[in-house]
């Protein structure tokens, strides 16, 4: 049996196997490197096989070890994506750039340092008890700020300013990374209980989720 170290988390598109050295913030495109056929390394999670090569390779990684543990992600897409109204109708109060000004600083932090999240999982955690009425009255609130304070485009530091502003509101969310390939690319988003609550539901479904950030 194969296992991924803790820092490392991988999903297999097709016959290739992509993995996230969370420790590094480096990802890993290994082309070919699952096969439909019988093998000696299976893949339960995606009913495919390790071929020896990729194997030998991630154990001289240190991106994987011989015995049990974790296997390969087995995340699925989101299906909804929170709908806002378009008609933001009421100012932006002094809390809403309070909250902004500290989840951009704080975001600007945790980066230079190379620690985005506090923790990752293979697996969506069930989000805390905030209602969806809350959720829309913290994300209009943020989108109202936005429009007097800047934040930034990439999805990463704009996740997890998102993230840390939503936190400020008690609304627990959790940043999802995905990934593509053909060609490779790499995009992360903000989720609440499975619902996408900052960007489009078709953009994010491009990618397949490989682990699930928790700010």
């Amino acid at each position: 049996m194969i296992a991924l170290s803790n820092f490392a988390y991988g999903v297999v598109i097709g016959s290739d196997a992509i993995l996230l050295d969370v420790r590094a913030d480096r990802y890993h495109a290994m082309v070919g490197a699952a096969a439909d056929k019988d093998g000696p390394i299976p893949l339960p999670e995606t009913g495919r096989h390790l071929v020896p090569e990729a194997w030998t390779a991630l154990i001289e990684t240190g991106l994987a070890f011989r015995g049990s543990g974790r296997g390969f992600s087995n995340l699925h897409r989101p299906e909804h994506a929170l709908v806002l109204s378009e008609d933001i109708c009421e100012r932006s109060t002094l809390r809403d750039s309070v909250d902004l000004v500290v989840a951009i600083m704080t975001a600007r932090w945790r980066l230079r340092r190379g620690l985005p999240c506090r923790s990752y999982n293979a697996t969506r955690r069930a989000p805390n008890a905030a209602t969806v009425t809350a959720l829309h009255s913290a994300m209009t609130a943020l989108r109202r700020v936005r429009l007097f304070i800047p934040t930034p485009r990439r999805c990463l530091p704009a996740s997890l300013i998102t993230a840390l502003f939503l936190a400020r509101r008690g609304v627990t969310t959790q940043i999802v990374f995905g990934v593509r390939s053909y060609p490779f690319e790499a995009h992360c988003w903000v989720e609440h209980d499975g619902v996408v609550v900052d960007d489009d539901l078709d953009k994010v479904c491009a990618f397949l989720p490989i682990v699930v950030g928790h700010p």
